[in-house]
């Protein structure tokens, strides 16, 4: 039985017992449960709630009296001693003669047990509460948290007593690390961590604002961060599930890890850490989200290649049509992904089942690039690449062709001026046929030639960059090297490469050397 239990049937038992025993007018058997009901809980339990106003008054009479009354008034400064009191905006906790007074009464006042425990309970939250790292805290307010500190850990040991000891205190004496010389040193395994502190944070009454929980994240993720490259690489899904329980701590920290990520040798995709930064901050290369990326733009670079690769292999292995293999749309799109200024997915409505868990995943993942076919099609879905050259329109199913719309002629009629899909405007019955108000568009079949596939004639009109030259080295095992007035790439294993792959080289004027094992291509083409 939990303690709502035991308090709820307590409570319940005492009021039968009262009620039976008592007569008309008779308050005493009342009188006489409601005690042993406060000796079973503790005298902690407030009765009488502080108010902000009692707190308040209290503030301002000892601020002009100069000394403490009484025990109840010190414990309504207790509680109230970070509080604002005046138009100056003085508080307690910064009025160094003031807060040192106050600490002085407690002191002389130990021995009354429980009047002290709820003075300690008071102080207890302040200390946890006031930052007295924040720039906009003055010198005696650090000197008096200091003070309040070495208070704390002090009295600690009075707080027992001989009758009913509170959860809070028990948890407090069994975690005095908190109030050591380096609170964070018991709890140093980041997200394993997670359920400990909970546990004591409700019953500490420690807020997920407080410089406590603060250093515990972040100094978790300075500690990854300071990890060599491969361990922090590891260790990087860890450190965002501190960011998932705390998210008041993502704006200060996610683009710390990002940057520290994105400087990292041989960076492998870490999908968790994709997918927490772009649901937190948007697509990073919509113009729109710039403002919400706090990280350099590197490291926005490197989420947007990400997530630029990851929508497009899911657009294309999720909606492919039943028996389509659409896994070579998705590698060739996918070497050309940092060189994608954006894209738009025009779905149809199967795509908007309330059911299907995956295509609810990636409507969340694409969010605010979705937008919904206006035809009776429900099966085809369209995605909208838009480089510098072209805009291509292209369909889950690989029996459509391609549409590629020539930027230099004007920019398709779906869309606006500002680049974002116009709702409705992409048809189904006009994309079929490459037909916009605006311009027709050049179709290309997804259909290979007897010496060329068509990756090839893709890349013939794409042409190459650095950025797919690279992902193509990088996926086909190959490496680059310029020498003599010729550029070449040479496979490790020529015998792995097929007639696309190689059709992708001849696209962007290579040409094979069986003597050097190579492609190669003049630097001057």
């Amino acid at each position: 039985m939990n303690t709502l239990d035991k308090l709820a049937d307590t409570m319940a038992r005492m009021s039968r017992i009262a009620i039976s025993t008592m007569r008309a007018g008779d308050l005493l058997p009342i009188q006489h449960e409601r005690e042993q009901l406060i000796a079973w809980l503790g005298s902690e339990v407030d009765m009488e709630a502080l108010g902000d106003d009692r707190i308040l008054v209290a503030l301002r009479h000892f601020a002009e009296a100069g000394f403490v009354r009484d025990l109840r008034q010190a414990r309504l400064l207790c509680y109230g001693c970070t509080q604002v009191y005046s138009e100056q905006g003085e508080r307690l906790i910064e009025n160094l003669k003031l807060f040192t007074t106050l600490l002085t009464y407690l002191t002389q006042h130990q021995e009354r047990t429980r009047a002290f425990r709820k003075c300690y309970r008071g102080l207890l939250n302040a200390y946890f509460a006031y930052d007295s790292d924040a720039d906009s805290v003055i010198g005696s307010g650090r000197s008096n948290w200091a003070s309040l500190h070495t208070f704390l850990q002090n009295a600690l040991d009075r707080l027992a007593s001989d009758g009913h000891t509170p959860q809070w205190v028990r948890v407090l004496s069994a975690n005095k690390g908190l109030l050591g010389t380096v609170p964070c040193d018991d709890y140093r395994s980041g997200a394993a961590d997670i359920e400990r502190i909970e546990s004591f944070r409700f019953e500490l009454n420690i807020g997920v604002d407080s410089w406590f929980i603060r250093t515990f994240v972040q100094s978790h993720i300075e500690r990854t961060m300071a990890l060599p490259d491969a361990k922090f690489q590891d260790e990087v899904s860890e450190a965002l599930q501190l960011l998932v329980q705390y998210p008041l701590y993502i704006p200060r920290l996610l683009g710390m890890l990002l940057d520290r990520y994105s400087q990292s040798q041989n960076k492998r995709t870490n999908d968790a850490l994709r997918d927490f930064a772009i649901e937190q901050w948007g697509a990073p290369w919509i113009a729109q989200n710039e403002s919400n990326w706090l990280c350099s733009q590197t490291a926005r670079d490197m989420i947007a290649n990400w997530g630029k690769k990851h929508l497009v292999h899911e657009f294309f292995h999720l909606f492919a049509a039943k028996g389509a293999d659409n896994t070579r749309r998705a590698a060739f799109w996918n070497l050309y992904s940092e060189d994608l200024k954006g894209m738009y997915f025009a779905l149809g409505s199967d795509a908007f089942e309330i059911s299907n868990r995956a295509f609810l995943k990636f409507r969340n993942d694409a969010k605010g690039l979705v937008v919904k076919l206006n035809d009776s099609k429900h099966n085809l879905h369209a995605v909208i690449l838009q480089f510098e050259k072209f805009h291509i329109v292209e369909f889950n199913q690989q029996i459509n062709v391609a549409y590629f719309y020539d930027t230099a002629k004007g920019t398709p009629e779906f869309y606006l001026s500002k680049g974002w899909v116009n709702v409705g405007a992409l048809s189904v019955g006009n994309a079929l046929k490459g037909n916009t108000l605006s311009q027709p568009a050049r179709p290309m079949q997804h259909s290979d030639e007897k010496h060329l596939s068509w990756e090839g004639r893709f890349a013939q009109e794409l042409g190459r960059s650095d950025s797919a030259r690279q992902h193509f080295c990088e996926r086909h095992h190959a490496t680059y090297s310029e020498a003599s007035g010729k550029a070449w790439i040479k496979p490790n294993d020529q015998q792995r490469y097929t007639k696309e792959i190689g059709s992708v080289l001849q696209g962007w004027g290579y040409t094979w050397s069986p003597e050097v094992n190579g492609y190669f291509r003049s630097l001057n083409y």
